[in-house]
């Protein structure tokens, strides 16, 4: 497999990544573990030969893999699984306290 070959589920987190998300934002989002979405990169990082996600990205926008038009656009899945065409998830709701 060529080094800059990546996986549909590294390019959606590379994707994630681009728009600023954190890897607890981007986990949340794909309802995955941080941990997952941390080994993701690491793999990514590895393929594209960079040490950092801001080179990944810069690495993966001068290969094509996405364009930066596409960052103007939600995947089609996060829109269908919250229910919104929000940027982030939604905040989750506060239980009230007693006193």
């Amino acid at each position: 497999m060529p080094r800059n070959k990546l996986s549909s589920k590294q390019c959606e987190c590379l994707y994630w990544v681009a728009l600023g998300k954190t890897s607890a934002e981007i986990a949340s989002i794909l309802e995955l573990s941080p941990y997952t979405i941390d080994y993701h990169m690491r793999k990514i990082m590895l393929k594209l030969n960079v040490s950092n996600r801001p080179a990944a990205i810069a690495k993966a926008l001068s290969l094509s893999l996405f364009s930066v038009s596409q960052l103007n656009e939600l995947p089609t899945s996060y829109r269908v699984r919250t229910g919104s065409g929000l940027a982030a998830p939604p905040p989750k709701k506060r239980q009230k306290q007693s006193v």
